[in-house]
């Protein structure tokens, strides 16, 4: 049998492989090829619809995500479904499934491909150009079909079909999971960050692979003699187009891992620092922490907002207003949580549980956070300037470098808070400052009447012009210490410690835990000065006069050895202190607070319980028009009522007795 003569028309064109002239007999076969592409097609475009579909709604869910709801961990709702998903969990699977439906896209596509490739080689076998047009025309419009086979359009044509086709399965599915990276950035979690990095960079695969495997299968395989012939110019756009997208893939990778970062882990390319606030006065406009962080979405922006978890019943909110939704409103649970660079301007997060959270630059000026836990929380660098800190825990909190200028403190608990570098010119009535790290701080003119400073640590701290009118020192570290100008009437200063100090410890410590920077270097600047004074062999610490010495109790020896010696009666001068701190009391509910816990039989010391006589104090100032008092407990107020009672209110037989030189 004589082999039929190849029509003219269908010759191979460059680059494929011979094509046998149709007959009769594969009339069938081809319009059967042709209604598999057809089914092919719509069953492709179908899963293309069902793709595009979920991508929209995870960019509307997406779109809706607000920073308050990745504070709270608030649910989203799934489609069909009709029920709420966690917002963690959300930004955990969704992505995920987006690439596994993207990759099932990509596969349906491939398969269509595979068809597309043996119903164009049988096409382009038919004898004639109105054959072959004929035969395209019955292919089902589906974009992608004719992209492939790059049936006769007009350019414009040609155009839309590459813009939908790259846009619906390249493009916007890379633009989404980026997007989604970002958006989730600000809850700062790594290990859910790293997972939107692997379905960014899997997706980028996927698409690598399937994309060159569907344009290998359309074009069919290329036999030795039937390769296309070497051109400059098509060597040249070929090489452009790989170098477009090996350079686009890159820049995408580098991006999700580099750019799209949390700040502080070893993959962030970006470290924008914020302003330094401590130089702007309250009359000067809030600043925005950081603009490339802004536009990053790397940080929590929360501010003017009331963050609780559910505010107090309406009953109670009409009996005693603001000061009842302060103590009622059920707070956040925040514990552990990353929230550094995080923004919480004038916003109201009382009763928060911030236990061991990570606040590092974050900006709490004017934030109202009265009974906030921030225990072992770190707050270095944090701006909590004209913050309501009343009644805080900050028990072992890290606040080295923190700015603290005129925030409300009263009665908040700072035991063994780290407070190297801190500006504190701050509200402090009241506060537990017991064994807290002050070394090199700036306390001038802080407010520090009633503060308890047991055991603190204050080599080289200043505290020029510092109120500490009813303050406690008992055992602690003032070697260098500056109090020019300071006021001690009613203070307690017995114990002090002035032993020689290790000051290359003290620098090395304040390198360690301050970052570099001007901050930094005034701080060791008042440790050096400091030390220059300490190490002095016949150092004393300042007189700082008659007036601001008036009533304090304190021994005329070694570090005060040059104080002068006068007597007191101890029974008067605690009943006068008590007195004092009772009106300091009245002020203000916090103080009152810690005072009447300070009051209890425990003494807050082993070697000081003058403050015995405080309870019987409190509890008279508390018959009279004396607000902060009368804002106490009923189960606080019982109980000091108890100890009154009781006579452990009474002044003990072994107080040391004050002002006067020990005997032989």
């Amino acid at each position: 049998m004589s082999r039929v003569p190849v029509h003219p028309a269908a010759r191979r064109p460059a680059g494929q492989v011979a094509l046998e002239p149709p007959d009769d007999r594969d009339a069938v076969g081809l319009q059967a090829l042709t209604d598999a592409v057809n089914e092919a097609a719509k069953h492709a475009m179908n899963r293309l619809m069902t793709f595009t579909l979920a991508g929209l709604y995870v960019a509307i869910t997406i779109g809706t995500t607000t920073d308050e709801m990745l504070l709270r961990g608030s649910s989203l709702p799934l489609p069909l479904l009709g029920v709420g998903l966690p917002i963690v969990p959300f930004y955990v699977v969704v992505p995920a499934m987006y690439v596994l439906l993207h990759m099932n896209l990509l596969l349906q596509l491939s398969l269509l491909a595979d068809k597309l490739g043996r119903l164009n080689r049988r096409i382009q076998a038919l004898p004639d150009e109105e054959s072959r047009g004929e035969r395209y025309a019955l292919i089902h419009p589906f974009p992608f079909a004719h992209l492939l086979l790059g049936t006769a359009h007009s350019r414009l044509v040609r155009a839309l079909l590459k813009a939908v086709v790259w846009s619906l399965v390249v493009i916007v599915p890379v633009i989404l999971l980026c997007w989604t990276q970002r958006q989730f950035l600000a809850y700062h979690s790594v290990p859910i960050t790293w997972t939107h990095r692997l379905c960014v960079i899997g997706d980028l695969a996927l698409i690598w692979i399937y994309w060159r495997l569907i344009f290998r299968t359309v074009r069919g395989p290329v036999d030795k003699d039937s390769r296309p012939r070497w051109t400059p110019w098509g060597a040249l756009r070929s090489a452009g187009r790989w170098a477009a997208g090996v350079t686009a893939t890159g820049v995408v990778a580098f991006v999700s891992v580099a750019i799209f970062a949390v700040p502080g882990e070893s993959a962030d390319f970006v470290s924008v620092y914020a302003p330094p606030w401590y130089v702007l006065g309250p009359w000067m406009p809030p600043p925005v922490p950081g603009e490339l962080d802004n536009l990053l979405h790397r940080n929590l922006v929360l501010r003017e907002m009331t963050l609780v978890a559910a505010e107090p019943p309406p009953e109670l909110l009409a009996a005693g207003g603001e000061d009842v939704w302060r103590k009622h409103a059920r707070g956040l649970d925040l514990r552990g949580r990353d929230l550094r660079r995080a923004d919480f301007y004038r916003s109201r997060l009382v009763n928060a549980d911030l236990r061991g959270a990570i606040l590092k630059g974050a900006y709490l000026s004017f934030a109202e956070l009265q009974g906030v836990d921030l225990e072992g929380a770190q707050l270095q660098g944090a701006c909590l300037s004209f913050a309501h800190l009343q009644g805080v825990n900050l028990g072992g909190a890290q606040l080295q470098e923190a700015i603290l200028r005129d925030a409300r403190l009263q009665g908040a608990n700072l035991r063994g808070a780290q407070l190297q570098g801190a500006l504190l010119g701050a509200q402090l009535q009241g506060a537990y400052l017991s064994f807290a790290h002050l070394q090199g701080a700036n306390l001038t003119g802080a407010q520090l009447q009633g503060a308890n400073l047991t055991g603190a640590h204050l080599q080289g701290a200043n505290l020029t012009g510092a109120q500490l009118q009813g303050a406690l020192l008992l055992e602690t570290a003032i070697r260098g210490v500056s109090l020019q100008k300071a006021v001690l009437r009613f203070c307690v200063l017995l114990g002090l410690d002035d032993k020689e100090q290790d000051w290359d410890a003290i620098e090395r410590l304040i390198e360690k835990k301050l970052s570099p920077g001007e901050k930094r270097d005034d701080v060791l600047d008042r440790i050096k000065a400091a030390r220059a004074r300490a190490e002095d062999k016949d150092w004393k610490l300042e007189y700082p006069g008659p007036e601001a010495t008036e009533e304090c109790l304190y021994n005329p020896w070694s570090p005060m050895g040059n104080w002068p010696l006068h007597v007191m009666d101890v029974a008067e001068f605690l009943a006068k202190r008590a007195e004092y701190l009772a009106g300091l009391a009245c002020e203000d509910e916090y103080v009152a607070t810690t005072l009447a816990y300070r009051s209890r039989p425990a003494p807050v010391h082993p070697t000081w319980v003058g403050d015995a006589p405080l309870g019987g104090a409190l509890l008279h100032a508390r018959t009279k028009d004396c607000p902060g008092l009368k804002a106490l407990p009923d189960d606080l107020v019982k109980e000091l009522e108890e100890a009154v009672a009781r006579g452990a209110a009474s002044q003990p037989s072994t107080q040391p007795a004050p002002n006067s030189r020990p005997g032989p």
